[in-house]
């Protein structure tokens, strides 16, 4: 049975990835041509560089772990350079979040209640009043803080990453360059001077994927699935999109982990209910104090609504002002809301013909993943001078970002043909089965690049599917 789930998950990744991989070209072919995006040579030196002093020390095999530090810091270089080289504030829903923040201090909680924004989309408390907190501490230097805590998150992240493959491949030599990807990666660079929510949560999924990936290959005891939902939850609590690695952990137990069904379901416990006891009881706790009136996992503003806009042919399922406008009108009658929205969602597939709602379906899962830094250089620098920027990493970054990704989703490619890799080695299968979930989730819900953020570290991992084992031992 495992065996024909992974080639089933395989072979519709293979027809995907060749889809979005001819997108990513596109992209790189958009900015090289018609955006007349400059290629920033100090930007490729940088890169080359780093390249070929990794290259030298695997070849004069020196030790692993100095080697390992070494792209660590490089990383975190990296990291400090890009998000102090830029003078931003905080821009769109950013700015919302972070002057709510201010005003929750002064007392006021307005923003929480009723149909204010908060209370439609009531997920973001969290996020509110973590941003709410570094303010209070630090005062005019929380927006520092906050970009500080983000790189230290991004570069732990970075060990997290090595820790996982190490873990998955039992590689050395695949370790390390999964590692070094993940170092250099542009999107998890970008997005430090992002004052969004994936910087804090990115690294609480990759505790929980680690853990989890502990438990499959029997190095940790079941109870231990406990703190791998807990650790997700924290992440969830941060961006909310964990239901699908919950929903993929599921699968992953039910259909690979070679236990008896009375200790799978015991395992399927020990993560769901640890994910969901806790958050129920967060999202109480926020009601029964008086934060908010609204659970934070059903807001004021249905979810069905992000699906209307998805739906959206006219749009390709990004966000529009015609389902914006029907929305804002209707938000003093949620159940009013919710029919009128599956009505006009089914109106719309079944009015259109087979060719536009695969031309839609097609358009969709491209413009969802083809671009390489995932919408960060544009968050990072919306509303910022020039004179705030040292480096423009919208027109002076795109290109080579965009190679750089190309290569790793060529790679990502390449390597969804080599049958060994995920018949042989059966937990890769959770990278590929987390990724359906999420490419499902993007596909029905409003569609923007930065989304895919949340989980563009599988575009880190995954790349190494392309290398053969070589064998050797693990530090």
């Amino acid at each position: 049975m495992n065996q024909g789930f992974s080639k089933f998950v395989n072979y519709a990744l293979r027809v995907i990835f060749s889809i979005i991989a001819v997108g990513v070209v596109g992209m790189l072919g958009m900015y090289m041509f018609f955006q007349n995006s400059i290629v920033n040579i100090p930007l490729i030196a940088v890169y080359v560089c780093f390249t070929l002093l990794f290259i030298y020390a695997l070849r004069k095999k020196i030790d692993c772990k100095i080697i390992l530090g070494v792209i660590i810091a490089g990383g975190f270089l990296l990291r400090i350079m890009w998000c102090f080289s830029i003078k931003n504030y905080p821009a769109s829903d950013y700015k919302t979040i972070y002057d709510s923040a201010q005003l929750f201090l002064q007392g006021n909680k307005s923003m929480f209640f009723g149909t204010s924004y908060f209370a439609r989309f009531p997920h973001l408390i969290i996020f509110v009043m973590y941003v709410a907190s570094v303010i209070k501490m630090f005062g005019s230097q929380s927006l520092i803080v906050l970009k500080l805590i983000n790189v230290i998150f991004s570069t732990i992240s970075i060990y997290m990453i090595y820790l996982i493959a190490e873990e998955i491949f039992k590689d050395k030599k695949k370790s390390m360059v999964t590692v070094f990807i993940a170092a250099l990666f542009p999107a998890s660079i970008i997005y430090t001077a992002v004052y969004c929510t994936e910087n804090i949560a990115i690294l609480f999924y990759l505790i929980s994927v680690y853990i989890f990936v502990l438990v499959m290959n029997n190095k940790k005891n079941d109870k231990y699935l406990i703190l791998s939902g807990l650790m997700l939850l924290i992440g969830h609590l941060f961006r909310m999109a964990a239901q699908v690695v919950i929903c993929a952990y599921i699968l992953y137990i039910l259909i690979y982990f070679r236990k008896k069904v009375k200790e799978k379901a015991k395992c399927i416990v020990y993560v769901t209910a640890s994910f969901i006891i806790p958050l129920i009881i967060v999202g109480n706790v926020l009601v029964y104090t008086g934060i908010t009136d609204t659970k934070i996992w059903s807001g004021k503003e249905p979810a069905i609504t992000s699906v209307l806009k998805g739906s959206n042919l006219k749009s390709a399922g990004k966000w529009n002002e015609e389902d914006a406008k029907f929305i804002e009108n209707n938000l003093g009658d949620t159940e009013k809301l919710k029919s009128r929205s599956k009505e006009i969602i089914i109106e719309r597939y079944t009015s259109a013909s087979p060719f536009e709602i695969t031309k839609f379906i097609v358009t969709k899962v491209v413009s969802q993943w083809f671009q390489g830094d995932f919408g960060g250089s544009y968050w990072a620098q919306l509303d910022t001078k020039n004179d705030d920027m040292i480096i423009d990493m919208v027109n002076k970054g795109a290109v080579w970002n965009q190679v750089f990704y190309l290569v790793i989703f060529g790679m990502t490619l390449i390597g969804l043909f080599r049958s060994r890799e995920y018949l042989s080695n059966k937990i890769i299968n959770l990278l590929y089965i987390i990724f359906c979930g999420y490419g499902l989730l993007f596909l029905i819900i409003e569609s923007q690049a930065r989304y895919g953020f949340i989980v563009s570290w599988l575009f880190v991992l995954l790349p190494a599917t392309f290398m053969k084992n070589n064998k050797q031992p693990l530090l």
